[in-house]
């Protein structure tokens, strides 16, 4: 188990893997990107940390491989395990609905008028 010394203290990090797939379409929507060469580099680099984690590589090997901190890993794990969908985009839609209500436009509607131009 990794132990890390933090301002004098000791801390043990939680061993983190990413879920196993819930069926095989996931699987595939998780591996597809992980080994293509023309997507979004970002998705690219979610999509292997998934798949090195289904490998059984622990965090900080995954992070050495990809060429990325830790943290980033562990993020993209956790955001993983919790459902969120990490690929692609990473991002959930129903955030980017909820600021565009807020802000008065949207999908379909139209934006605030400005006066003036």
């Amino acid at each position: 188990m990794p132990i890390r010394v933090v301002w004098g203290r000791i801390a043990v990090l939680k061993l983190l893997s990413a879920r196993p797939a819930g069926n095989a379409a996931e699987e595939k929507k998780v591996r597809r990107p992980a080994g293509a060469r023309h997507a979004s580099a970002d998705w690219i680099q979610r999509a292997r940390t998934i798949a090195l984690s289904w490998g059984g590589h622990r965090v900080l090997v995954i992070a050495e491989l990809l060429g990325c901190h830790e943290k980033t890993v562990r993020r993209w794990l956790h955001r993983f395990n919790t459902g969120c969908r990490a690929v692609p985009g990473g991002r959930r839609r129903c955030c980017r609905v909820r600021r565009c209500r807020r802000a008065g436009s949207g999908p379909g509607r139209a934006g605030p008028r400005r006066s003036g131009r």
